[in-house]
């Protein structure tokens, strides 16, 4: 075996050379991830450009649509009451033109204005959620129970309606865009209130904490709860808990932009005996 000596001095210059090298790998990877996230921002800044002009594109022939199959509709009204006056029993025997006139054009008029509507929503929505990543914070001190009070009371019909018991605990204030977090809140506060159980009143319980610089809220309810699966999916776009074709799958996709937008975070779980809840949580500061 063959021993190598090695000055000290020459040690000192080895040790400088590897921690020289290490740096320079580190800077190399840090600046590797900087470079990676601007393209990401700006992938994402042209995505929400494209998804802004194609929506607001699209509104114009769908408003097209809209006023023309409602001319339509009249026209096809008025034929129906102007042939009203003929007997019916004669007009059967024109069994095609009374089919058509009092069956299937307004039947294919009813649903060419359900299905514009339809668009003309999920256009609104896409719209929205495009606008989400342009625009700025409102940042602002919000007295949190003052702020739910307000936005239940947007809700009175549908609380009445459902019989639905309400319980809000003392909440702690945060710092937040109040109109951007009035969308989470009356977002969460609907669905709580349309995916109920059956035969059972809704009871739904507002509460909060603050603790380590992070302010959480929490919306709890009893209604008819999220698979296991689905607690992530549910905040996708166009995801629908629901196949009633009521809603666009829009509206926690829109409450997650936001959540996040303030730096803060949302997420779902399942109650212990039957419903959901919901927690965001936000920076205190």
């Amino acid at each position: 075996m063959n021993l190598v000596l090695i000055k000290d001095d020459e040690l000192k210059t080895i040790a400088i050379f590897a921690v020289s090298i290490d740096i320079s790998d580190r800077i190399k990877q840090t600046n590797d991830i900087q470079r990676l996230n601007n393209e990401l921002l700006e992938k994402n800044k042209e995505l929400e450009q494209i998804v802004y002009i194609a929506s607001h594109d699209l509104r114009s022939p769908l408003i097209n649509i809209e006023g023309f199959s409602y001319e339509l509709s009249k026209l096809s009204k008025g034929i129906s009451e102007s042939m009203s006056s003929i007997q019916k029993d004669k007009l059967k025997e024109f069994s095609d033109v009374y089919s058509f006139i009092f069956e299937e054009i307004p039947g294919c008029l009813e649903y060419i204005q359900a299905s514009t509507k339809k668009m003309d929503a999920l256009i609104a929505g896409l719209l929205k959620i495009s606008r989400l990543g342009r625009e700025s914070l409102n940042v602002k001190a919000i007295n949190m129970n003052e702020f739910i009070a307000d936005v239940l009371q947007n809700f009175s019909f549908q609380i009445n309606q459902k019989k639905a018991e309400i319980i809000i605990k003392k909440l702690p204030p945060c710092n937040a865009d109040i109109l951007m977090l009035n969308m989470v809140f009356s977002n969460l506060l609907a669905n709580a209130l349309k995916y109920t159980q059956p035969n059972l009143p809704p009871i739904i319980e507002i509460g909060g904490s603050k603790e380590n610089g992070i302010t959480t809220y929490y919306v709890k309810d009893n209604g008819i709860g999220i698979p296991e699966t689905k607690l992530e999916e549910i905040f996708k776009l166009f995801y629908r808990l629901s196949n009633d074709n009521t809603g666009e799958g829009l509206g926690l996709s829109i409450v997650k932009k936001i959540i996040e937008k303030h730096n803060g975070n949302i997420y779902a779980k399942n109650n212990e005996k039957q419903g959901s809840c919901f927690f965001i949580e936000l920076p205190a500061n």
